[in-house]
């Protein structure tokens, strides 16, 4: 049994005991993921998975301890349509709307599906699908992609009442199109035992929803620093060849162009290697879409803009110019979204550059794991 204990001063990946399970860093001659918070370590104020915190070290690996996919011969994916270049996500209710959006598709986020109610009370918004769609004004054969990325502490939260019966019953009853599984979080800055703990969740979650007979988008969660997460993706497609469909988000890890860049190469070696067809959903990839297209055979860029600027009183006008269009008061906004989504849709599809409203979601500094259930 290898020790939980390891000495920071290390600065060969290679002597680490984990080194089997994360490949090391491509600068691992020159010092290890553990380097990036020796000279602060507290083992008292730490919120990541560490092993220079024993006991909850053990614990969070005792709560995602398995192969949680081993018994998973086959994934429920979403079926198969004619998925646009652009959906739409919508952040809130259809207060302000006076009729259904005309979209085809519509990404709803998975945290405005569920709230917690009192202390230990997490359960649905809604009755069901056609409560969803009534209060969300959306058509009744609009499909609807449910996306996870957002706030650390949502993820959390989300982690753990997940497996809960309602939680699953509740997903199952929305007759969604695809979810997207959370991207539980990989930080650079961290000790890598924190990530291993995010990709065991991220399998778990999956094996919970699939099992439930949910379609599931998997999340191309990744380091650009590890070539063994890619490594990671590439047996998992080659394992479970009916997934057509994965995602990426670009709006926090990956937003900054060098690293959107070495993201884009490590997925254009991924589907290289992988060898068939990939349908990829850009979460927030307004900036990298169109390299995105050189990688993969289809992409759909998901991402709020047109909503947001909806909402501001703001039409999109000829060359990416946002017009004021005040509304009196009461008066809906339908006709603007329905026009924003429409002329946004029509840039997507033709290659033309689109601007993006940053999805600002919290950062490392921020970042809480919530506390153990009481069996842990």
């Amino acid at each position: 049994m290898r020790s939980l204990m390891i000495s920071r001063k290390a600065t060969d990946c290679r002597q680490c005991a984990f080194h089997s399970e994360c490949g090391g860093m491509d600068q691992a001659q020159l010092w290890g993921c553990f380097s990036y918070c020796a000279s602060e370590c507290d083992p008292q104020t730490c919120q990541f998975v560490c092993p220079m915190k024993p006991l909850d070290f053990a614990r969070r690996q005792m709560e995602v301890a398995g192969d949680h996919l081993a018994s998973v011969k086959h994934l429920e994916v979403p079926e198969d349509c004619n998925v646009p270049c652009y959906i739409p996500r919508i952040s809130t209710g259809g207060s302000r709307r006076d009729h259904p959006v005309e979209s085809d598709f519509v990404a709803l986020s998975l945290y405005d599906l569920f709230a917690l109610k009192g202390a230990d009370n997490y359960r649905s918004r809604f009755s069901g699908a056609r409560d969803l769609r009534k209060k969300f004004k959306l058509k009744q054969d609009t499909k609807i992609l449910v996306v996870a990325n957002n706030f650390d502490r949502r993820l959390e939260r989300f982690w753990r009442y997940h497996d809960r019966l309602n939680v699953v019953r509740n997903l199952s009853e929305f007759n969604l199109w695809g979810l997207v599984i959370p991207n539980f979080s990989f930080f650079r800055e961290a000790p890598r035992t924190h990530s291993l703990y995010s990709r065991k969740r991220i399998e778990f979650v999956m094996k919970t929803l699939t099992s439930a007979g949910l379609p599931i988008i998997p999340h191309l969660q990744a380091s650009v620093y590890f070539e063994k997460d890619w490594e990671y993706w590439l047996h998992f497609l080659r394992r479970y060849p009916e997934v057509r469909t994965v995602s990426a988000e670009f709006g926090t890890g990956w937003l900054q162009k060098e690293l959107a860049d070495r993201a884009i190469e490590k997925m254009r070696e991924l589907s290289g290697q992988l060898g068939r067809p990939l349908h990829l959903l850009a979460l927030a990839g307004g900036g990298v879409y169109r390299e995105l297209r050189d990688v993969f055979e289809t992409v759909t860029l998901v991402n709020h803009t047109p909503y947001m600027k909806a909402m501001k009183r703001q039409r999109l006008g000829l060359g990416m110019n946002w017009e004021h269009s005040p509304t009196l008061e009461g008066e809906s906004v339908s006709a603007i979204l329905d026009h924003n989504i429409r002329v946004y849709s029509e840039r997507v599809s033709d290659g033309k550059p689109v601007e993006e409203i940053p999805e600002i979601y919290e950062i490392s500094e921020s970042y809480e794991l919530l506390p153990l259930a009481e069996n842990f």
